[in-house]
């Protein structure tokens, strides 16, 4: 009995030694195959040069191991090779320095500084202000127009409200300055209407047009995020905008009524051009001695009430617009792109509607003729550009605008071309929308003016002009992509505005803008009489 408690005592200590041994082994080997970097030449390198990694257990091929540079996954066409000592990798253009970080499948590495030439660890590189927005991920850190990227991280705020996402671009724009040094250019905000969700931890949005590599960030009203960096996956398509023009613009309303009472008011939406990428700096000047309310970019709500004083009154409205000549230069194989059928673009603007009766049996049968052998919205919405412009003879007196009645007549002025082109391509799954504003002569001379713009999944909204295309003095080549800056945008598809008046009548008085309405008067008005005069040009510069 003494023996065996004595032998008992005796193999317990052994046994707990041998699994501590086993254990420190274990331990041992797994941080011996951690990845390990010992060295990175050269010690500062320059965006687009090689930098060499040395070091240990980088495993023999890449696999499914992964690179970090600061918040970027690197791609697998920045790195050139892969070995267990050593990787190659070449730097990213618009990368920034920070920390690198190799990840396999025996864990990461202990983070090592990288520096670029052209700047050094900042802001921008990846650190935390304290109740800043702060952003640790994004997912997928690589894609292009239309893909859904979730940020994560934290400070963004239970809700938006004046907060904003903001992506490199290759728009310079005025903006506001981080930290009070650095001028924050090239960015391009995601539209509210791009937002899927916003919580203090995650924001999910569909990715804005146009996006350059680079950086993105966060703003709230505490101040600007961290940088984190995404990846353009289209390589050969851009945008180029060159030549800016300057325009003063005057509107003009004459209105008398008899206001029955004091209740008596007309509500007139004022339509100035809108804001895009191509066009911005708008200043809307609103006629003072009118009470007025801004609603959004491009609109002024004015209010028109009983003075006590007869006689007409008079409403004058001025703005200020800078324009760029755009163009469009796409790769077609990058951007066969199959749509989005639930994205609200694809939704919107490839149903019918009264204004544009797509789905009408002639125009269905136009449609289908026309790109039944094709895939891809690039090659269906040249098909039906091309179409229209030999179907159709420009004539400005036609007054013909129903797509079914401008394929039988086969004429129309720049509206008929724009809402032809933009029904076949909405029902050949082409998600389109008419874009009005004015077209200035070489005189300064400004006229009203339609074209269309189609939707490629990948990239964004892309320019057409088949009635200019169809002068017959110019290749139709140069409207396929391309804008000048003699085009005005006042609107880009419909602008549906409220009714405020549930017993009011509305109306239209504007051909400058596709609208809804843009003025409607309370049931006690009579014997109104308005008088817009056209869009007038006060100076060009």
């Amino acid at each position: 009995m003494n023996r065996k408690v004595t032998l008992l005592a005796i193999g317990i200590p052994a046994t707990m030694l041998i699994i501590s041994l086993i254990a420190f082994i274990i331990n041992t080997r797994i941080a011996e195959g951690k990845p390990r970097i010992t060295g990175m030449n050269p010690p500062i390198v320059a965006r687009g040069e090689n930098l060499v990694i040395t070091g240990k257990n980088f495993g023999k091929t890449k696999d499914s191991s992964r690179i970090f540079l600061s918040s970027l996954d690197l791609l697998s066409r920045y790195i050139v090779s892969w070995s267990d000592r050593e990787i190659v990798i070449t730097i990213p253009e618009k990368a920034n320095s920070g920390l690198l970080t190799i990840r396999t499948e025996t864990g990461s590495s202990k983070p090592a500084v990288i520096v670029l030439e052209e700047n050094v660890p900042a802001i921008g590189a990846g650190s935390y202000i304290p109740g800043h927005p702060f952003i640790e991920s994004m997912d997928p850190s690589a894609g292009a127009s239309g893909d859904i990227v979730t940020i994560t991280g934290e400070n963004f705020g239970d809700r938006k409200y004046n907060g904003s996402v903001l992506f490199s671009s290759g728009f310079s724009r005025t903006a506001d300055r981080l930290d009070g040094e650095t001028e924050y250019l090239d960015f391009i905000p995601v539209d509210d209407s791009r937002i899927l969700s916003w919580e203090d931890k995650a924001i999910r949005l569909y990715l804005p047009d146009y996006v350059l590599t680079g950086d993105v960030y966060v703003k709230t009203e505490r101040g600007y995020s961290n940088a984190a960096y995404f990846e353009q996956e289209l390589q050969n398509s851009t945008v180029t905008l060159k030549d800016k023009k300057t325009y003063m613009l005057k509107q003009s309303l004459s209105v008398e009524a008899d206001y029955g009472s004091e209740t008596g008011r007309i509500n007139y939406w004022m339509i100035s051009p809108r804001e895009t990428l191509f066009q911005w700096n708008i200043i809307n000047l609103p006629d003072r001695y009118f009470q007025h309310h801004y609603s959004c970019s491009g609109l002024t709500l004015y209010f028109l009430e009983n003075t006590g004083s007869p006689g007409e009154v008079n409403l004058i409205h001025n703005s200020i617009v800078e324009v760029y000549s755009s163009a469009y230069n796409v790769d077609p194989s990058e951007l066969n792109r199959p749509y989005d059928a639930k994205s609200p673009i694809f939704l919107e603007y490839t149903g019918s509607s009264d204004q544009i009766p797509s789905s009408s049996p002639r125009v269905s049968t136009v449609a289908r003729s026309l790109t039944r052998r094709l895939n891809g919205g690039y090659d269906k919405a040249r098909a039906v550009y091309d179409y229209v412009i030999a179907r159709l003879a420009y004539d400005a007196s036609a007054q013909l605008w129903e797509p079914d009645a401008v394929i039988d007549e086969m004429k129309g002025d720049s509206k008929s071309y724009s809402l032809l082109f933009t029904a076949l391509c909405r029902n050949a799954g082409v998600p389109a929308r008419p874009v009005t504003g004015l077209l200035v002569d070489e005189q300064g001379k400004p006229s009203v003016h339609w074209w269309a713009e189609f939707y490629l999944q990948g990239f964004g909204w892309f320019p057409v002009d088949p009635a200019l295309a169809d002068d017959g003095e110019n290749p139709i080549e140069n409207y396929w992509g391309k804008i000048d800056n003699q085009h005005i945008v006042f609107s880009r598809g419909e602008i549906v505005l409220p009714q405020l008046f549930p017993d009011g009548k509305t109306g239209i008085d504007t051909d400058h803008a596709y609208v809804s309405h843009n003025y409607e008067v309370s049931s006690a008005i009579n014997n109104l009489h308005m008088n817009r005069s056209d869009v007038k040009i006060t100076a060009i510069y």
